[in-house]
């Protein structure tokens, strides 16, 4: 697996999880409240399949992705992924898991590598920002609660 994909995908998999506790029509405030099960729609405004990375001619698309929630604070998250390197395609599957706590209008996620995010919550919508320290070269991830 080229080092770039993998670091791409590694930034991706926590965002996804913030992502996903923004989709309910109010803003969660809890763990129950956030529970379900959160679609991957779009990257970048584009929707799925979206291209995230671009390593020279090597580009990383999400075709496919979910977060569920659960009301115990814990989640998991699955992202198909699709690797195009040398005019190859090589479909990959990234998983994580881990614990989530609420606090008013912001989530903090807890990967089991114990790595942490935190979100923002938002009533319908959250606007998500991987990858990069800054807003204008980061990846932006849409979610719906389905």
């Amino acid at each position: 697996m080229h080092r770039s994909f993998r670091c791409a995908v590694v930034a991706v998999l926590p965002a996804l999880l913030i992502a996903a506790c923004s989709s309910d029509t109010s803003t969660p405030t809890s763990p129950s409240g956030a529970a379900g099960t959160y679609t991957l729609l779009r990257i970048n405004g584009v929707a799925l399949p979206a291209v995230f990375d671009v390593s020279g001619t090597d580009t990383t698309s999400a075709t496919a992705g979910v977060v569920r929630l659960h009301a115990n604070s814990t989640w998991a998250v699955n992202l198909t992924l699709s690797l195009r390197s040398g005019g190859q395609t090589t479909p990959l599957t990234q998983s994580d898991t881990g614990t989530f706590a609420i606090s008013h209008d912001t989530a903090t996620f807890t990967s089991t590598d114990l790595s942490t995010t935190t979100a923002v919550l938002s009533g319908n919508n959250v606007t998500v920002y991987a990858n990069q320290g800054d807003q204008q070269s980061a990846t932006v991830l849409t979610f719906q609660k389905q």
